[in-house]
């Protein structure tokens, strides 16, 4: 069950109601963008980056090189 709404709260859901299709979209793109900010800001310190191996030496070498062929 959702909470009751503050009368502070109604009210600013009334403005955005009324506000064009347009100006509603760039504000949740916006709220979209901070949250994402946001969350990315506390996780930094305890994330790191991955690492991935150099092309070259993922490549297979040799009659094994999974040209797509079974062998003989």
């Amino acid at each position: 069950m959702a909470p009751e709404l503050s009368e502070e709260e109604r009210e600013l859901v009334q403005h955005f109601t009324g506000l064009p299709d347009e100006d509603r979209g760039r504000i949740l793109a916006l709220v979209r963008s901070l949250s994402l900010c946001r969350t990315v800001e506390v996780y930094r310190g305890s994330w790191t980056a991955p690492s991935f191996s150099s092309a070259a030496s993922a490549a297979p070498s040799g009659p094994d090189r999974g040209m797509g062929t079974f062998p003989s």
